[in-house]
């Protein structure tokens, strides 16, 4: 509600978590129980980027995997001389699980970059998104729709352009006249603006409200 300026369509999160809801032009309301692993989700956002940008460096290093400049990042992130030490030091509980989080925005940069490895997982993570965003597409009935996708969460904050341009793509695939936008207002706008509708406010009141609250029109991926 807080970005589709239809008033309904299918709004996607992807920061620590990754969740997906669609309202339809009928007041119908899709969604997903977003409990990580435990609910399907298998690339469950930023906080399963993290994690695997450790275990990328450390198959790197182990033979499992290929280089990749992960193995360097990831430790220098904590001040640590390399995987091994990032892994016993979240092992022993000298490092936070949670702090590994924060390895999603260096496995962004190194996509970015140009690293495989590391633009591979972000690559599953977009799969996610898409197959997300479509499946309540297909749940609203709205494929031949110009149906407005929100898109919010940290990770389209990203430099690297390869993981909104992959989303939109996947997403066009299913809904070909589906338009992006980008929420860059905080989530509360919608509850606002749900409020307005309850209470059956006039379209000036929305409008006043809106202005404060910036969304910005997405290019056409590719």
């Amino acid at each position: 509600r807080a970005g589709a300026r239809s008033g309904w369509g299918v709004g996607v999160v992807c920061g620590s978590g990754l969740n997906c809801v669609g309202l339809g032009p009928d007041g119908s309301i899709e969604r997903f129980p977003s409990l990580a692993e435990l609910s399907g989700d298998f690339t469950p956002g930023g906080s399963w980027l993290g994690v695997r940008a450790l275990g990328l460096a450390l198959r790197s290093r182990d033979g499992r995997g290929g280089p990749t400049a992960l193995a360097e990042l990831v430790p220098a992130h904590f001040g640590l001389p390399d995987p091994e030490a990032v892994l016993a030091a979240v092992y022993t509980g000298t490092l936070d699980y949670g702090r590994l989080f924060e390895l999603a925005r260096v496995c962004l940069d190194a996509a970015a970059a140009g690293d495989a490895p590391a633009a591979g997982a972000v690559a599953l993570l977009a799969d996610e998104v898409v197959a997300m965003a479509a499946a309540i597409i297909g749940r609203l009935g709205v494929e031949g729709d110009k149906v407005e996708v929100v898109l919010g969460g940290g990770l389209f904050d990203s430099t690297y352009g390869a993981f909104s341009a992959q989303v939109e793509a996947g997403v066009l695939m299913v809904a070909p006249g589906a338009r992006f936008r980008r929420l860059e207002a905080p989530p509360v706008l919608g509850a606002a603006l749900l409020g307005l509708d309850a209470l059956g406010a006039p379209d000036e009141a929305e409008s006043r409200l809106r202005s404060a609250a910036p969304m910005t029109d997405l290019p056409a991926a590719g």
